[in-house]
């Protein structure tokens, strides 16, 4: 099965992984060597699948990995993934109807793309509900200008009815 495996200096990785008896995070912490606990960190749900990451809390090695994940996830562990340091490698994996499948990078890519787009678009919609009133009577002032300015009349009709 394919993974991805994102590495401390924020490189990734396509990566073939067996899942003994359904154990991922075993199967996961054999790839590091890692005498700390992956856990399972952050999830989303996306296109139907569940698009899980695991990671490190702590590590002895103390490596911290600079990749930024995703908005709008959920975890049972922590409350803000915006507040927390991941050490060494990340993983993330997806699975559909309870099965893990194949996840690549560009399926990552697209997934990541559309949640930051997301938090970004939400961000400027605030900024602009914020003014929102100025902006609808400003429109209707300019509205009402264009109508009374606009006195053009149509010369010629030049339009065949048949």
């Amino acid at each position: 099965m394919k993974i991805i495996k994102i590495n401390t200096d924020n490189t990734m990785n396509e990566i073939d992984i067996n899942i003994k008896k359904n154990n991922i995070k075993n199967s996961l912490k054999q790839l590091d060597n890692d005498k700390e606990e992956i856990e399972l960190i952050y999830y989303w749900t996306y296109e139907n699948n569940i698009i899980e990451c695991y990671g490190y809390l702590s590590s002895e090695k103390n490596i911290v990995n600079v990749h930024k994940l995703p908005n709008s996830g959920i975890s049972n562990i922590i409350n803000d993934i915006g507040d927390i340091n991941l050490y060494n490698n990340i993983y993330i994996v997806a699975k559909h109807k309870n099965k893990y499948i194949d996840y690549y990078i560009h399926n990552y890519g697209n997934l990541y793309y559309l949640l930051n787009e997301m938090d970004d678009y939400s961000s400027d919609n605030e900024s602009v509900n914020d003014n929102n009133e100025d902006i609808k009577i400003n429109n209707i002032i300019n509205t009402v200008d264009n109508i009374i300015n606009n006195d053009k009349e149509l010369d010629y009709d030049n339009n065949n009815y048949i």
